[in-house]
């Protein structure tokens, strides 16, 4: 195993050990389970597709935009800020539908309370660089 891979897999098997036995879920609980995985620019306002039952994970990131260059802005290197998830129900989405004439596929946002689940389990966090406000 790649040197790297094998200390993502040291410093965050345990936090995802942890999430897991914390839910009282056992690796065969979740066999039949999916989960829904969201990168996103923004620490909320995460969507999903069917407002369901379902766990979400949320891998937050900061990173550089293709316009940038063109207006002046500095590059700067991709890095993960934060990765969050739970298992949220029903109730943790907020549907938006469509119009009958909607070619659309339908959208359902992450609610407050399904935000507050995702943030309190947390999987990872990026340390503060001292920029920063806690």
């Amino acid at each position: 195993m790649h040197k790297q891979a094998e200390r993502v897999k040291q410093r965050f098997g345990k936090r995802l050990r942890q999430l897991r036995l914390a839910a009282g879920l056992s690796q065969e609980a979740l066999a039949g389970e999916g989960i829904e995985i969201k990168g996103s620019r923004y620490m909320r306002g995460w969507q999903g597709h069917n407002p369901e039952d379902t766990w979400l994970m949320a891998f937050v990131f900061d990173s550089g935009r293709p316009a940038d260059q063109g207006k002046g802005i500095a590059p700067k290197p991709f890095k993960f800020v934060a990765v969050v998830g739970a298992r949220l129900t029903k109730k943790d989405w907020l549907f938006a539908g469509r119009s009958e004439t909607s070619r659309r596929t339908i959208t359902a946002s992450v609610t407050r309370t399904g935000y507050d689940k995702m943030v309190e389990n947390w999987i990872y966090k990026a340390p503060l660089s001292g920029n920063e406000e806690a």
